[in-house]
């Protein structure tokens, strides 16, 4: 594993893997034990690490960014200039309600199903849950990929993103 990974280390360690031309398998039959996060800011937390690792890896070999990868750190972009965008833009305004009302009837869906085939879940935290990925793994991938940047122009935004560190889970 490359150590300078603190998360993602699998997913950079298979694509080396690939590309020498060798073949990872997976399979069910593996015993993994998978402790989930007992509050919502250790789910954060956790999917933070990731976004970081993802946008790393990204960083470390570009064809390893996807646009699902993408999704997140965008969303999340669009959450905070949306707003702004919608004062000087009626349509803007539209669009900007359009797509978190879309983002909150696809969470709600989702979690129905889950729910649905799984009814040990919680149907009341699920949407949290979708959510806590969804963020922590955005302003993960963001801070990384701020990391990198040598000028950006928002400078009050690279340094809020450079003072915010992860708060590690209790």
């Amino acid at each position: 594993f490359d150590e300078s990974f603190d998360a993602c280390e699998d997913v950079e360690f298979n694509t080396r893997v690939r590309r020498a031309g060798l073949t990872c398998y997976f399979t069910p039959a593996a015993a993994v034990e998978y402790q989930p996060r007992a509050t919502a800011g250790a789910l954060v937390y956790q999917m933070m690490r990731y976004g970081r690792g993802r946008a790393r890896l990204a960083k470390k070999d570009p064809g390893t960014a996807t646009v699902p990868g993408l999704i997140p750190p965008v969303w999340l972009v669009w959450l905070v200039a949306g707003p702004v965008l919608s004062i000087l833009s009626p349509p803007l305004a539209l669009l900007f309600a359009a797509t978190v009302a879309g983002y909150v009837l696809v969470i709600l869906a989702e979690s129905l199903r889950v729910w649905r085939s799984d009814r040990g879940v919680s149907l009341r935290r699920l949407p949290l849950v979708f959510a806590a990925i969804h963020a922590g793994f955005g302003w993960g991938y963001l801070r990384e990929a701020a990391d990198g940047l040598k000028v950006i122009p928002l400078g009050p935004a690279r340094r809020l993103l450079a003072r915010t560190r992860p708060v590690s889970p209790a």
